[in-house]
């Protein structure tokens, strides 16, 4: 394979790994099989970075050519469906499952071995389908007050930091006999990705000084500490784990972006 096709590859399976809505016919052109795994993590937040892109441009399109509530009304549906619908919704039937459990009585500890990312579980709880619909609306509720105040590129940096997150857990042990990471990379190559990372926050900078700091320090303490405590409990992480902890910092990252409403 020519190092141009090993590029290409390495993204699209980046992007596979981020998102489950990349087209077959893509797929096909750019086996993401071929990427290995240091290219593919390189690129990781560079495809969320992507993911994010798309409804700031729909949203700013539609802003332009209708009026600023329109824009900022399609920015924030479309970014929801981006947030929790990019993996299928798992990483949102984390968060009501662990929600649901930790309501139930359950600590941490006990609670994330019996996660459940099937929506479908979750919400035949009260508390469940009461908090799903709260959440929703409340993360619509950021979404469109960003983009009204014409702050909706701070999305990027949610995309973002949540793939770098997921990429850089994929690289600890998996949970099991052979604990085999999904990225097995030593730590040099592992720490590339945040030359990427950093190549976008440079790039955010530019708008958001501040709030890119914090975004980074947030990603940054989020792999480090996420990482430390599932190797401590449960020697590895999971496929649910992992998709918890870029959930969760996308969550964390959202909430952050109200600090920049003008």
């Amino acid at each position: 394979m020519s190092s141009g096709e090993n590029i290409f590859s390495g993204f699209m399976a980046a992007l596979t790994l981020c998102c489950d809505w990349v087209p077959e016919r893509l797929k096909h052109r750019f086996d993401p099989a071929k990427g290995d795994a240091a290219s593919t993590l390189i690129w990781t937040p560079v495809a969320g970075a992507l993911l994010g892109v798309l409804p700031v441009v729909l949203g700013g399109l539609t802003g332009v050519l209708f009026n600023r509530v329109a824009g900022a009304a399609v920015f924030a549906v479309a970014a929801l469906f981006v947030l929790d619908w990019k993996d299928s919704g798992r990483g949102l039937g984390l968060l009501v499952s662990l929600f649901v459990l930790r309501t139930r009585g359950y600590s941490t500890f006990d609670a994330l071995p019996r996660l459940n990312h099937d929506l479908s579980g979750p919400l035949t709880v009260p508390v469940g389908a009461v908090f799903l619909p709260v959440l929703t609306m409340c993360k619509l509720g950021v979404l469109f007050l960003l983009a009204y105040y014409e702050e909706r590129l701070y999305f990027v940096a949610v995309t973002a930091g949540g793939a770098a997150v997921r990429g850089m857990l994929l690289t600890l042990p998996r949970i099991g006999a052979k604990r085999v990471p999904a990225f097995d990379l030593t730590s040099a190559q592992a720490g590339r990705m945040w030359i990427s990372a950093a190549a976008i926050g440079i790039w955010l900078l530019f708008f958001y000084p501040l709030g890119t700091v914090i975004a980074g320090a947030v990603v940054f303490i989020a792999v480090r500490e996420s990482g430390r405590y599932f190797m401590r409990e449960y020697s590895g992480v999971s496929g649910d784990l992992v998709n918890l902890a870029g959930a969760v910092t996308e969550l964390v990252l959202l909430v952050l972006g109200m600090l920049f409403f003008k």
